[in-house]
């Protein structure tokens, strides 16, 4: 062999070996990122389901404490008339309960804990519940704060329930007895089935004790979870820091399953939620992505002759692979708009070249009314379909400069450089108008109509940061749904 041929092959096996190990290398770095990046979809996956089921439970709590403290005005103003009048008492309770189908029903005992009036009480049956932790602690003590119970079974029809009670007085201020809703685990498991979890998922609500209320999947008998109070040393450690929200990796103790989970404290009330994907899952398209890529480089690292060719290639699929990534991690995989990470980067950016050339910046919070209604009506296929419609229907309505992202569920956030608030409101009310006169075919018979609540805030010296101006226009948001919906609200900003 000439020495130049030699020297070639040398140098060409030299050059192959090195190319090998930097595609290797490069190989094994890019994995462990795309893993990071599976990592971070799974927690804002997780996150955002938290959020939107947090919401959800603070809001049956919140109206089902709404109809108690409606039905003990009842009570007082019949003591005022002077006496209790049982039919029509019996008759506007029924008439609460019939406006939120979700409770169980509505009960009051009497001072020493018997069951007086309300839903499934009968008058020859009396029901005693007066040994009831919630029970003692309101007739303990004068305050008129709402009780939640731990989970317990109903004494009137036996079913697994949460109790939500409130004191009555008599007028001379003299315990009177309780007033209590119960909801069924039953129906909270029901409303965990409705959230579109992955594969694997878990969704479990928790009391103030970490005793376990409700979970979904239920896997066993309410008798077998129900308060059981085992949960992993990760989430306790953050409770004990005073987190009331956050994100860990522990392994469920009802299923020995390892997840990533995301919990939030439920509002004020001493409940817990918590939802999570399971590791094994999320990771399940990493590992096949893995294997294809060790397939490939195996056989990059046999062949010669082709090896420059498969070099090329690989780099070009591995290179788009990684932008399909990014973008991935920079857009909602339903709507195709801006996700709620990269909205707040982008914000982030206007706000600093707001401030820096004293430029108006404001934002549009927007949220589907009754979207729960069209899910239960229709089919999550069908809300899909609804949250793309109206994606595309903003993004149409909005100038280039505008930025549309999903913030979550059927929230939408808007971002609007260099405009005053009532521009902001006029963009606004010009998007809820095309929506409200805008009809979604969705396949079925029928096409679905939709209005929009929104709420918009406009930067002022006082906002620190972009969470402070997104929850200005969320306030306003749900001024405008706490007023009837389908309308446009502006933050108003105390103090001037």
């Amino acid at each position: 062999m000439r020495p130049e041929t030699a020297n070639f092959v040398a140098w060409f096996v030299v050059g192959v070996l090195s190319l090998s190990l930097l595609i290797f290398g490069y190989a094994g770095m890019t994995i462990s990122q795309v893993r990071e990046e599976y990592e971070e979809r799974a927690v804002q996956t997780t996150s955002n389901l938290a959020l939107a089921l947090e919401r959800e439970i603070a809001g049956v709590v919140a109206s089902s404490d709404i109809v108690l403290l409606s039905v003990i005005d009842e009570v007082a103003r019949q003591q005022a008339d002077g006496g209790i009048d049982a039919r029509m008492l019996n008759a506007f309770i029924e008439r609460q309960r019939w406006r939120f189908p979700y409770i169980d029903g509505i009960r009051l005992t009497d001072a020493r804990g018997v069951l007086r009036y309300g839903s499934e009480v009968r008058a020859d049956a009396l029901v005693d519940i007066s040994d009831r932790e919630h029970f003692k602690t309101l007739r303990d003590r004068n305050e008129n704060d709402l009780v939640i119970s731990k989970p317990q079974r109903s004494r009137a029809n036996n079913k697994w329930v949460i109790v939500f009670a409130r004191r009555m007085n008599n007028p001379d201020g003299s315990f009177f007895g309780m007033a209590f809703i119960p909801i069924t685990v039953k129906t909270l498991t029901r409303t965990f089935s409705e959230i579109r979890v992955p594969k694997s998922g878990v969704i479990a609500l928790r009391g103030e004790d970490m005793g376990l209320i409700a979970r979904y999947p239920a896997m066993v008998a309410e008798d077998r979870y129900v308060g059981q109070t085992t949960v992993s040393p990760e989430f306790r450690e953050l409770l004990a820091a005073g987190k009331r929200e956050g994100t860990f990796h522990a392994t469920t103790p009802l299923d020995n399953i390892q997840r990533v989970l995301s919990f939030r404290k439920v509002a004020d009330y001493p409940l817990y939620l918590i939802v999570g994907r399971a590791k094994d899952e999320y990771l399940d398209e990493w590992r096949r992505t893995v294997s294809k890529s060790i397939a490939m480089l195996s056989l990059f690292f046999v062949i010669t002759l082709l090896l420059s060719l498969l070099v090329l290639l690989y780099w070009k699929k591995l290179t788009r692979a990684t932008d399909s990534l990014e973008r991935m991690a920079h857009t909602d995989f339903l709507t195709g708009l801006t996700n709620r990470r990269a909205f707040l980067e982008i914000a982030e950016l206007e706000l600093g070249r707001a401030r820096r050339y004293g430029k108006p910046f404001s934002v549009l919070m927007l949220d589907i009314d009754h979207f729960k209604a069209i899910n239960d009506s229709y089919g999550h296929e069908v809300g899909d379909k609804v949250l793309q419609k109206l994606a595309m229907l903003c993004h149409d309505g909005l100038r280039e400069v505008d930025c549309i992202g999903r913030w979550g569920g059927e929230e939408f956030v808007v971002l609007l450089p260099e405009t005053e608030a009532d521009s902001a409101a006029e963009a606004a009310e010009r998007i809820r108008v095309d929506v409200a006169n805008s009809e979604i075919d969705t396949g079925l018979s029928l096409p679905v109509k939709l209005t929009l609540s929104i709420g918009h805030a406009t930067l002022s010296a006082a906002d620190k940061s972009v969470d402070e101006l997104i929850n200005k226009a969320d306030e306003a948001l749900y001024q405008a749904k706490n007023s009837g919906r389908n309308k446009v609200v502006a933050y108003t900003y105390s103090g001037g």
